[in-house]
């Protein structure tokens, strides 16, 4: 018997560079809603500290999760 093998096939370059905008942007979404739910459920009307530290905490996270991506993607380059 003999088997074929198949290259793995590597995805789209352009592809994973495309869905960065919209991974960022619901990562965003996601920390600024669990931040307003604290601020909501702490009860703090004056002022939104939650909102604002969960929402910086999403930038970074957003931030470090494109860093990763690109350099994963210059590591399969590479080889």
């Amino acid at each position: 018997m003999h088997y074929f093998r198949m290259k793995q096939k590597q995805p789209n370059k352009w592809l994973i560079l495309a869905q960065i905008p919209f991974q960022m942007g619901v990562t965003i979404w996601l920390f600024s809603w669990f931040g307003t739910w604290l601020d909501k459920k702490l009860e703090n009307q004056t002022e939104t500290p939650n909102t604002t530290l969960f929402t910086l905490i999403g930038v970074f996270v957003a931030l470090y999760t494109v860093y990763s991506t690109v350099q994963k993607l210059n590591q399969s380059k590479d080889s």
